[in-house]
């Protein structure tokens, strides 16, 4: 994993943003595989289709972040928040979420599967659809979330509220 420095971030993100505005003409599509970004801000960005596999994120803001289709594999997501982000249609496989708040997300159509969910509020969250399978879940809180149609099956559970 490659550590890299807020600056860098920046020109990923301008870069991304560009992508959209100009329909692909100028920029490019934000690649974050591989990479551990500590204490950057993405608050109201749009991110929609970023992959970010392997990716290691700690203390970073994602509040009102569009994340529309994104792709995070086996992605470690550490003390970050994720108040109102929209993560509709992600995919989240195998993806650690250690002491996050990530109340208001939505999840709807999203894939979490064979996830880590450690000490995390997910309170009022939009699982519409989603899929939260195969995962590990404990001291974590999903109070008010909207789970119609959710698949939440096989997981392991310790200390979860719903």
């Amino acid at each position: 994993m490659t550590k890299v420095e807020n600056p860098a971030v920046d020109e990923l993100v301008q870069a991304h943003i560009q992508y959209f505005k100009t329909k692909g003409a100028e920029g490019s599509v934000m690649e974050l595989d591989e990479l551990e970004i500590a204490d950057y801000d993405f608050s109201g960005v749009e991110m929609d289709s970023v992959s970010a596999n392997f990716c290691s994120f700690k203390r970073c803001t994602f509040n009102a972040t569009d994340l529309y289709a994104s792709e995070f594999r086996h992605a470690i997501f550490e003390e970050c928040s994720l108040l109102n982000a929209v993560l509709v249609k992600s995919v989240l496989h195998n993806v650690t979420f250690t002491k996050c708040v990530l109340q208001g997300a939505d999840f709807m159509r999203a894939e979490l599967i064979g996830a880590t969910i450690v000490d995390c509020d997910f309170g009022g969250a939009n699982f519409s659809s989603a899929q939260l399978t195969d995962s590990k879940i404990s001291k974590s809180s999903f109070v008010g979330c909207n789970l119609s149609g959710a698949a939440i099956s096989d997981n392991v559970e310790d200390e979860v509220q719903w």
